[in-house]
C-alpha cells in the first residue's frame, strides 16, 4: 500500500516499516528491469530517513522522532539454483533454444543462452556484462607453481567495470566456448570478426542488449525452475549467487 504526500508529523515507526517492503517490491532500474535494494542500500535510506526526522524536529514541524526500525536482508535472499537444478536448467535450456531455431526469437535465445552460461561461470553482475567488449578479454597461463614454469594451460580473464569499479574476474575451465560461439556468431553475421570495441551481448546491428528479462522468464517458465525451495522467484542475479555457491563449495 502507498501513502502518497502523507505529511511528516504521520510518519511512524510502522509507516517505515512499510516502506522498507514496498521498495522491495517496487524498484526497477532506468532499464526497466525489476530489482530488490541491498539490504546495505536500505541501511544508507534509513540513515539519510533519520537526518531528515531530525530536520524535522528542529523546525518544529515534529514533536518527536519515531523509532526507525533496521532493515534486514531476510526479505532480500535470492534464490539461487542446486548444482542439480543448474543441470537440468542448462538442458531444458539447450530444448528451448532449439524450439526457436527457424523462428525470429531463435537468435535471442541462442545468445541468452550464452549469457547464461557466462554468468554462472563467472560471477559478474548484470551490468558488468552489459557493457563487456571483445577488447577486455584476455587468456592467462594457470597453474600450481608458475614460477617454476609449470603450467596447467589458459584460462579467460574478463576486465570488467561496475557498481563496485573496476576489476578482473577469471572464466572457470571450459567456459571460454560460450565466448567463443557469440564470436563465431558475430563473426558470421558481419562477415569478418568483429571489432575490438564491439560488445560481446548485442543485437545485430551492434547495440547493446538492455535488458534480457523477457527471455529470462520464459526460459524459467520452459524449465519449471521460476521459484526456489522457499518461494521466491528467480532471477538473473541468481546465476551470480549459483557462482559463489559453487565456489564456496569448491
Amino acid at each position: 500500500k502507498v501513502k502518497k504526500n502523507i505529511s511528516v508529523e504521520k510518519i511512524t515507526t510502522k509507516v517505515i516499516d512499510e516502506y522498507w517492503d514496498w521498495r522491495r517490491e517496487n524498484s526497477y532500474r532506468p532499464t526497466g528491469d525489476k530489482f530488490v535494494p541491498s539490504p546495505n542500500t536500505l541501511r544508507k535510506e534509513a540513515t539519510l530517513l533519520g537526518s531528515f526526522l531530525r530536520y524535522a524536529k528542529q523546525k518544529e514541524y515534529l514533536r518527536d522522532i519515531p523509532e526507525i526500525p533496521r532493515p534486514s536482508g531476510e526479505k532480500n535472499r535470492r534464490p539461487t539454483f542446486t548444482l542439480r537444478e543448474y543441470r537440468i536448467l542448462t538442458r531444458k535450456m539447450r530444448d528451448w533454444v532449439e524450439l526457436g531455431r527457424g523462428t525470429r526469437v531463435y537468435r535471442d535465445r541462442f545468445v541468452l543462452q550464452q549469457y547464461v552460461l557466462v554468468l554462472a561461470n563467472i560471477g559478474a553482475r548484470v551490468g558488468e556484462i552489459r557493457g563487456l567488449k571483445w577488447e577486455h578479454l584476455r587468456t592467462i597461463e594457470v597453474g600450481k607453481d608458475l614460477s617454476a614454469e609449470e603450467s596447467e594451460g589458459q584460462r579467460l580473464v574478463a576486465y570488467l567495470s561496475g557498481k563496485t569499479g573496476e576489476r578482473e574476474s577469471i572464466f572457470n575451465e571450459g567456459s571460454e566456448e560460450y565466448i567463443k560461439r557469440l564470436f563465431d556468431l558475430r563473426k558470421e553475421e558481419l562477415g569478418e570478426p568483429p571489432s575490438l570495441d564491439g560488445l560481446v551481448f548485442c543485437h545485430p546491428n551492434g547495440n547493446p542488449i538492455q535488458s534480457m528479462k523477457k527471455g529470462w522468464n520464459s526460459l524459467m517458465s520452459h524449465s519449471g525452475l521460476e521459484k526456489g525451495r522457499t518461494g521466491g522467484r528467480r532471477t538473473i542475479y541468481s546465476l551470480r549467487h549459483f557462482y559463489a555457491t559453487q565456489r564456496l563449495q569448491d
